[in-house]
This record gives structure tokens, C-alpha cells and sequence, in this order.
């Protein structure tokens, strides 16, 4: 897992799409989430989603503006749902 996520922050940012690592044998998954387009506080939107959704996991890259959460399934919707009305 370390390693994915190592590899997918060493790249450029995806266009669109959150990167998703499903964890073996739970009901969890990590996502990683790009906000680009945030108008404000980077950290403050993070945060905000973090609150919203009920991640208990959150980290955050401000160099290449990503979002980590790992969640479940329908908190990482959420998130998604949330990043992308950012993103817009």
C-alpha cells in the first residue's frame, strides 16, 4: 500500500479521476482526491470534507493540492461527490 501511494503522489496529477487502492479484506479503501480548483484554504476544504463525510483517516500533500482518505465505500462517494462540486 505504502508503495502505491508513494508512486501516485511521484506522478502528476490525474486530469479527473480519484485514484482509488482497495485494501484486502476490509471494507475500507484509500482514495486520493486532487482540488486544484479550490478557492480558498486548501487545508480548510480538506478538513471540511474530512468533517462531513466522517473520515477518520485524512492526509494532505499541499504540494500537488491532494486529499488521502481512507473510508468507507460510501464515505469515499461523499468525498468524491464533494471534491468534484470543488473541482468545478
Amino acid at each position: 500500500m505504502l508503495t502505491w501511494l508513494v508512486s501516485q503522489l511521484e506522478q502528476a496529477p490525474p486530469a479527473k479521476a480519484p485514484l482509488t487502492y482497495r485494501l484486502p479484506a476490509e471494507d475500507e479503501s484509500i482514495d486520493i482526491l486532487y482540488l486544484p480548483q479550490t478557492n480558498g484554504d486548501f487545508r480548510a476544504e480538506a478538513k471540511r470534507i474530512r468533517d462531513v463525510t466522517g473520515v477518520r483517516r485524512a492526509f494532505t500533500c499541499s504540494r500537488d493540492r491532494a486529499l488521502l482518505l481512507r473510508g468507507t465505500s460510501s464515505q469515499l462517494a461523499q468525498a468524491r461527490q464533494m471534491a468534484g462540486e470543488l473541482n468545478k
